[in-house]
């Protein structure tokens, strides 16, 4: 039997899709799953993510799209744009999966995608980029993300196998949760 190392987070919220995959054995319990935080900084918010997935399940693409979003997120990139004030540009931050392309969200754009040549179980990726809210009255204003303002905005991840046994490519969807965390697994997923 095999045995995941599984990232703790405190306050998640886990997200279960409806795919249904049938393994011969345990160790399936969760067979996909990511894990995403948003953090928000100056100048820059930072998104980090972490493949949790079983040995053969990769990161494919990840979307995220913040229409959604309790703070009607936008994403700020230009200066004299739709958001306020500082802007920052998309700008890889850290860890070890392989970024194939990215497409860049325009500025005041709510969606944006990320493709992966590779990212592996327990890789971590992580960028940079400004978002802001555009709600009339914002606790610390339009500039800062505060709260719960990330909220109902969605998380959409393939996940491809390098076993060619194992189901063709698997998508989940989930949404970031009031502490701006996201947890997307596989229907069965106990953690």
């Amino acid at each position: 039997m095999k045995y995941l190392k599984l990232l703790a987070v405190p306050f998640a919220t886990t997200l279960y899709a409806t795919t249904t995959l049938s393994f011969a054995s345990d160790e399936s319990a969760c067979i996909q799953s990511l894990s995403s935080e948003f953090s928000e900084s100056a100048p820059r918010d930072y998104f980090r993510f972490t493949n949790l997935s079983a040995d053969t399940w990769q990161v494919k693409t990840i979307t995220i799209n913040l229409a959604d979003s309790a703070g009607r997120l936008i994403f700020d990139t230009r200066q004299g744009g739709d958001g306020v004030e500082v802007f920052q540009p998309y700008k890889t931050e850290s860890g070890s999966a392989t970024l194939a392309k990215v497409t860049q969200p325009g500025d005041g754009a709510t969606t944006m995608e990320l493709a992966f040549s590779e990212f592996s179980p327990q890789q971590r990726f992580g960028f940079s980029i400004d978002v802001d809210d555009t709600l009339k009255k914002s606790s610390l204003g339009q500039i800062r993300v505060t709260g719960s303002e990330l909220s109902g905005a969605e998380l959409i991840v393939t996940f491809t196998s390098t076993d060619p046994s194992l189901p063709k490519p698997v998508t989940l969807k989930g949404m970031y949760g009031d502490t701006n965390i996201a947890r997307i697994a596989n229907k069965g997923c106990t953690h």
